[in-house]
């Protein structure tokens, strides 16, 4: 069983996070091994009904070398700001922090936001994508993907939404 990520696991779940079983090496969600332990390759079950640590271990019993996602929404108040043009908009805040795998590569920003909202693309990337790939995982590049030094969620809390919406002008999110 892949340890990190067992333990980026245990962190996300202790935090109410929903996570999500993802191919080997990849983005995509692992519906050989959705079909195998839930006999259904649907994911929205997962944002509604987390995955217990023992189903997370499960999926790495049967995946050793998958990768994991998070997945943003209710009701963990999770929001995630996913930003691949780092040229538009690379923002040094106190908010769990992630770098890609690819070299060159955006950041996923961590957020605690009440309402549910919708994925909005923006030049820079977008916010509220269906799930991001969790540091531990390997990107398809080969690179892992890390917390930035410092910036896991059990380093530093989530910074409400609405500051980094009234910050960098995106207030029409919400």
């Amino acid at each position: 069983m892949n340890g990190e990520l067992i333990e980026q696991a245990r962190s996300c779940i202790e935090h109410g996070w929903s996570l999500l079983p993802v191919q080997p090496g990849a983005k995509a969600p692992n519906h050989d091994l959705l079909h195998f332990v839930y006999h259904d390759t649907r994911t929205a079950h997962l944002r509604y009904a987390p995955a217990l640590l023992a189903e997370v271990e499960l999926w790495f019993e049967n995946e050793p070398e998958g990768n994991l996602a998070v997945i943003p929404g209710s009701p963990s108040r999770l929001l995630i700001v996913d930003v691949d043009r780092l040229d538009l908009l690379d923002p040094d805040i106190a908010t769990p922090t992630a770098l890609s795998g690819r070299e060159g590569g955006g950041k996923h920003f961590y957020f605690e936001c009440e309402p549910n909202l919708a994925m909005k693309r923006m030049p820079w990337g977008h916010i509220n994508p269906a799930y991001v790939v969790l540091p531990g995982s390997i990107h398809p590049a080969g690179r892992p993907y890390t917390w930035l030094p410092g910036r896991s969620p059990d380093e530093v809390p989530l910074m409400p939404f609405e500051t980094f919406a009234e910050a960098f002008g995106v207030e029409e999110m919400l």
